[in-house]
């Protein structure tokens, strides 16, 4: 058959096409999300840059940016420039799609079936839309994929090397993300239940070799996470417990509205339409399968997704790593159709060509200007080249939202990229001090020109009711999203001049070069008010400034607004009319 043939060098070209779309991805994207940014924030920890460690990540990944971090440094690239993260991160991802090509070779051989089972279970719209940041939903997968492997491996030779191989690999995953120490807990369950199904005479032996590797390999990730977490308040030892106590908090509203419980099932097409079309028949297949490894694998995927389907935290791209498993389940199913009906491979690449559809827009943002530089240009006001200034913020995270229209229903963060003040000076190299006030009570004893300053009034978000695109984005804070604003500026000294009863003048400037907002007097209740000329109304001054505006000349201190971002875009603070 002509595809039987050719079937290997589709293979080692789709392969070779998602890799040289990664690397390009790292050049081109200069943005990420809130769990990236932490990552960077960790490696800067372990630099000895950072004063404080992020506790929502693990610490793995941020060790493997290590490196990315001391040349970003060391080449004095911008504190936002992510290029040489997300060349690591490309690494690692092209790293994932070979070792599932080559185990999945290894283990079926090159055949039409196995190259389909390949790109099915890998060209997804979840893949595309996560695999150019700092991922941790991704690369896991193929850590799953090896312990399961390699633990056939022990239980047919019972070399205590593979058993060490099982042992670092789940160490690495819990490592990576706290859920995924789970892996082990689903491999157990795994072999547990086909050594009982097969009556396997060494099956309690395998089982009890494997529980008493997870048992140091769970402690050892136990002290690790101690370790590095920032909880010094708290013994040693219960530093995780604080940890998972402290994440389960974030969220004022009940879990279930936040995480709708039907999420993975309503976008299970982004795991890939034509894997998802195949994946019950093929978990039937497989588990009904004599080959043990198989069975295993299959009773693997099934575990997995029934404990991630009762964790009350939900995202999507939280069942990413299921899809290495997913290829090793396709293959002999897709095999067997083939066996029967040679068209079955023209039909799989006509269901293929409609999940491509929606996939190739997705691969297509890294091109967008949205990607380049929005977070980098929005905090340029606040960078310093010398000694820090003192900063002044309203709200402890920024949302910054994509133009494209995001084909996930129910998924809270998708296309929406977050970043906490912390990690912001964190990677601009200020002190994590500052003063943390809302807009409405600031005035100006408080501030000192070269100040900097932002301001938030809102979180982005998606929430209920639930919506595809711009329909179902929600801002936490204010009723309306077109209320949604956030700035940055610097304090600067204006020298305010009475020219008539009415009217006083900015004397030390021909011109506004920024909108700039005047803030009150410290007696004062006024909120702030937006100026974009020189002239500004008596009643206007007295408002702020009371007693003062009986003055000929008064100097205060303002706020010039350099960058701003709204619900649609971001942008100079320029065109701004309206900032809060």
């Amino acid at each position: 058959m002509p595809f039987e043939k050719w079937s290997k060098y589709l293979g080692w070209s789709w392969l070779f096409i998602v890799c040289s779309w990664l690397f390009a991805a790292a050049m081109l994207i200069n943005i990420d999300h809130a769990d990236g940014y932490a990552t960077v924030v960790n490696s800067q920890y372990f630099l000895g840059i950072s004063e404080k460690y992020a506790y929502q990540r693990g610490p793995l990944f941020a060790l493997l940016l290590v490196p990315a971090e001391y040349l970003s440094n060391l080449f004095g690239l911008d504190s936002f420039d992510l290029t040489i993260h997300h060349l690591t991160t490309a690494l690692l991802h092209s790293c994932y799609l070979f070792l599932i090509w080559h185990w999945l070779t290894q283990k079926f051989g090159y055949k039409a079936s196995t190259t389909l089972a390949y790109i099915l279970a890998t060209c997804s719209y979840i893949f595309f839309s996560y695999a150019p940041y700092i991922s941790h939903d991704i690369f896991p997968g193929v850590l799953f994929l090896g312990m399961l492997i390699y633990t056939e491996k022990y239980i047919c030779t019972h070399k205590v090397t593979y058993l060490f191989a099982v042992a670092l690999m789940g160490v690495a995953a819990a490592l990576i993300k706290q859920t995924f120490i789970l892996f082990w807990l689903v491999i157990l369950i795994a072999v547990a239940i086909t050594s009982f199904l097969a009556q396997e005479p060494n099956g309690k032996k395998a089982t009890a070799h494997l529980l008493l590797a997870a048992i140091p390999s769970g402690v050892l990730a136990w002290i690790c996470y101690s370790l590095v977490l920032p909880f010094e308040e708290v013994p040693f030892l219960l530093r995780p417990l604080e940890q998972a106590r402290v994440i389960s908090e974030l969220y004022h509203n009940p879990l279930s509205e936040v995480f709708p419980w039907w999420i993975y099932f309503r976008n299970i097409s982004a795991y890939g339409l034509g894997a998802m079309l195949l994946i019950v028949p093929s978990l039937i297949v497989n588990v009904k399968s004599k080959d043990r490894q198989q069975q295993r694998i299959a009773i693997a995927w099934i575990s997995a997704f029934c404990f991630m389907q009762l964790t009350p935290f939900k995202e999507v791209r939280y069942l990413a790593f299921l899809a290495p498993l997913t290829a090793f389940l396709l293959a002999p199913t897709i095999s067997a159709l083939m066996h029967k009906n040679c068209r079955s491979a023209a039909y799989i690449l006509i269901i293929l060509a409609i999940d491509c559809v929606r996939i190739v827009p997705e691969a297509g943002l890294i091109g967008q200007p949205f990607y380049r530089n929005t977070i980098s240009s929005f905090f340029e006001p606040i960078k310093f080249n010398e000694s820090p200034p003192a900063i002044l913020n309203t709200f402890p995270h920024f949302s910054f939202i994509s133009p494209s229209k995001s084909q996930l229903l129910g998924d809270r963060y998708h296309h929406i990229h977050h970043i906490g003040l912390e990690h912001v000076l964190s990677l601009i190299g200020y002190p994590l001090s500052n003063s943390d006030e809302p807009v409405t009570s600031l005035h100006y004893g408080m501030l000192k020109p070269g100040d900097a300053f932002t301001y938030a009034n809102a979180t982005a978000v998606k929430k209920q009711p639930w919506h595809q695109g711009r329909r179902g984005l929600k801002i936490e804070g204010v009723q309306d999203p077109k209320q949604f604003f956030q700035f940055t500026g610097r304090a600067i000294n204006l020298s305010l001049t009475k020219t008539s009863s009415t009217n006083y003048q900015i004397s030390n400037r021909k011109k506004l070069a920024y909108p700039t907002l005047l803030i009150r007097a410290a007696k004062q209740t006024a909120a702030p008010v937006l100026i974009n000329q020189i002239n500004i109304p008596a009643s206007t001054i007295q408002l702020l400034y009371g007693a003062q505006s009986q003055e000929e000349k008064l100097d205060v201190i303002a706020l010039e607004i350099r960058s701003y971002c709204n619900i649609e875009a971001c942008s100079d603070g320029i065109n701004l009319t309206r900032p809060y």
